[in-house]
């Protein structure tokens, strides 16, 4: 008995579209929300959701979901690649399984990977099933990221599917894990001493030195206060005498672990 305001219209996925024709309605009214789904990156049973919001206090969130079942010449599995836990120094492998039901022969051509960490092979399972072997090298991984994007591409001899990629994300384990990644001094207080804390662990449990603790800003300090061999706590202190603004440093430090040296 009162106007109906639709407040927002979200998608679960980048692939899935909708938007109200109006965003009113009075009592006795009716209307759509056409929908649109891109299937392109997809391939046999998806699931997908869309949520209205709207000005209801009895029901103020309706949830539709969308299911579907898209029929493909080429069916990768899986869709997207995740390296969970890529050491730094080794490889790590994945594979990626390409099947057909449609063609008589699947052929792959114009293999490609980027960045230079990730490379490809082509191994010929039978007429119908071909894998792709993903090699995330730990030795060209890039200093200080723990979380890296890359890619493959590929073609197929499918008339309706005729290049394919593959993204792939993997999550780098360095031999040293340290928490937080970040150190901030947010509102800090002229003439006022702070400090906080770093700690280290070895990601295999063995014991691992530190030295050479520097910071390239000279009111930052950085010093060991806790050593218990393969964990490490240090003591980051922003001096009394910091000058006012605002300031982005960096703070380094060699180790004895040969693959994360510094």
């Amino acid at each position: 008995d009162k106007t109906l305001e639709i407040l927002n219209v979200a998608t679960s996925c980048g692939c899935t579209s909708a938007k109200p024709e109006k965003t009113s309605y009075q009592p006795g009214e009716s209307g759509e929300i056409p929908v649109t789904f891109d299937p392109s990156r997809f391939s046999g049973k998806i699931t997908k959701r869309i949520t209205v919001t709207t000005n209801d206090v009895q029901s103020p969130k309706t949830v539709v979901t969308i299911k579907a079942n898209v029929v493909v010449d080429v069916l990768s599995k899986p869709v997207s690649v995740f390296f969970t836990k890529a050491k730094v120094g080794e490889k790590s492998v994945k594979e990626i399984d390409l099947s057909t039901t449609k063609l008589d022969k699947l052929v792959i051509s114009d293999i490609k990977a980027s960045p230079e960490f990730l490379t490809v092979e082509e191994v010929r399972v039978d007429d119908k099933n071909v894998k792709l072997k993903l090699t995330a090298d730990g030795t060209k991984f890039p200093e200080g990221k723990s979380r890296l994007s890359a890619y493959v591409t590929y073609n197929t001899n499918s008339e309706s599917q005729k290049s394919m990629r593959t993204s792939v994300t993997v999550n780098v384990e360095r031999p040293v894990q340290v928490t937080p990644n970040s150190v901030y001094f947010f509102a800090s207080k002229a003439g006022k001493k702070r400090e906080t804390f770093l700690r280290l662990k070895s990601s295999s449990n063995k014991e691992f030195s530190v030295k050479d603790l520097k910071s390239d800003l000279d009111f930052v300090k950085v010093t060991v206060s806790d050593d218990n061999g393969s964990n490490k706590t240090l003591v980051v202190t922003l001096a009394d005498n910091a000058p006012e603004g605002k300031f982005q440093g960096t703070l380094s430090m060699t180790t004895s672990i040969e693959a994360q040296a510094t």
